[in-house]
């Protein structure tokens, strides 16, 4: 059994109704796999007590061209009561939280499948270990439209039904509006989409609605281009691995 199926299961369970994910792009990374995976391990997760906010890795193992890892953290809240009609602090907890990451060596990128908070952690901890520099897996205007046309243009096989569409950066020659937004059910078809994005110069910075996965399975998605995050809502099956890896490919592809 390879380390991929003993971290990551083909049937995925995510904490709520979603699974969020947060796509980075790598540099500089001069660890092997092997002596990466060997790195993460010795950084355990490991709270001295109750109130311990630190961070650390659960599991490590190299799969082939990237090293899939188990990051845990602990996040401190505050907890505030009103006392006297004021609103004060009474106490604290620590929160904690872990993500499924995926450190990809082709392409170079970082797939964290967690929450933003918990990814920012993550990209601190590599960065601070390993010297490597990862930056937000953004899409310039080219490339998003790019992405948009691949999962939201319906063919005979695919008919996703987008529900929400937000174009920024506007070309302010053309005209005074500097972001729109589109709602409606099925509007991928709506032509008035195409003059926002080729005449006035539109960035499709984020969409959602139904896509098609590789399972044939319809999930509500909703795409940040320029934040490099996506959010995939599961169905009463629950979500795939297989479903995750394709739509993270999909925007890996994009972005080259």
């Amino acid at each position: 059994m390879s380390s991929k199926k003993k971290l990551i299961p083909a049937k995925i369970d995510t904490p709520g109704p979603y699974q969020s994910i947060r796509l980075f792009r790598m540099e500089g990374m001069t660890y092997s796999e092997e002596n990466l995976a060997k790195l993460l391990k010795k950084i355990k997760y490991s709270p001295k007590n109750s109130k311990d906010a630190t961070q650390g890795f659960e599991t490590a193992a190299v799969d082939g061209k990237a090293v899939v890892c188990v990051f845990k953290a602990g996040f401190k809240v505050s907890v505030f009561n009103f006392v006297d009609g004021e609103r004060k602090k009474t106490g604290s907890y620590v929160s904690e939280e872990k993500a499924t990451v995926i450190i990809k060596y082709r392409p170079k990128t970082v797939e964290v499948r967690g929450s933003d908070r918990i990814a920012r952690r993550f990209r601190r901890v590599l960065q601070d270990e390993t010297g490597v520099i990862l930056t937000t897996l953004s899409l310039d205007e080219d490339a998003a439209k790019t992405l948009y046309d691949s999962l939201a243009v319906p063919d005979a096989s695919k008919k996703p039904r987008i529900d929400y569409v937000l174009l920024t950066g506007m070309d302010p020659k053309k005209t005074s509006v500097t972001r729109a937004e589109f709602k409606g059910e099925g509007i991928q078809g709506d032509k008035n989409l195409l003059p926002w994005t080729m005449s006035y110069k539109g960035h499709i910075s984020r969409f959602g609605g139904l896509i098609e996965y590789k399972s044939g399975a319809k999930l509500k998605t909703i795409i940040n281009t320029e934040a490099g995050s996506l959010v995939v809502y599961k169905t009463g099956e629950g979500l795939y691995d297989k479903d995750l890896r394709w739509i993270v490919r999909q925007f890996e592809d994009a972005a080259k």
